[in-house]
């Protein structure tokens, strides 16, 4: 059970996630008010770490973030390469899962594609988490982090704890 390949069979994997439970995880924060308007980047962690709490291999999954503004792609890109700047917020957080030549890109509500924006960068979960944390005044607002977090703590049993 170390590996992806051997938790899963990957004959249908991109069509059906064959994961016990992890549509309903997705389906559960698609429901929540905003996700997808300042909340993805929480989102994806939250998928990331559920999957990780059922036995998933860590190693086959990264996040997509996806970007419209060019100076948000550069200025991470910078900060992701000599963490000497702070990340700014991207336009959208996907999880990626490896699937052989193909990876599955998702975020709660759907599946997304790797040009769905016009630049793009694959980061691990502390990535993610710094720039979740370091300019969080970046990410949109209309997503409520302190009523929320708890809430997907709670249902998804996981610890959400180190995000601002």
């Amino acid at each position: 059970m170390d590996t992806y390949k051997n938790i899963y069979k990957m004959d249908k994997f991109p069509h059906s996630t064959k994961i016990e439970g992890f549509d309903k995880i997705r389906g559960f924060l698609s429901e929540i008010p905003n996700i997808g308007y300042g909340g993805c980047g929480v989102a994806a962690l939250a998928m990331y770490r559920w999957l990780i709490s059922q036995g998933f291999n860590k190693q086959y999954i990264s996040f997509l973030m996806g970007y419209n503004r060019h100076n948000s792609y550069v200025n991470n890109s910078k900060a992701y390469a000599d963490n000497t700047s702070l990340p700014n917020a991207c336009s959208h957080v996907g999880l990626v899962i490896q699937y052989e030549d193909n990876d599955l890109i998702l975020d709660c509500d759907k599946r997304l594609h790797i040009n769905s924006y016009t630049y793009g960068q694959i980061v691990n979960d502390k990535g993610l988490l710094s720039s979740l944390n370091t300019n969080p005044d970046e990410w949109n607002d209309d997503f409520n982090r302190r009523k929320y977090i708890p809430i997907i703590e709670n249902e998804l049993k996981i610890d959400l704890s180190d995000i601002k």
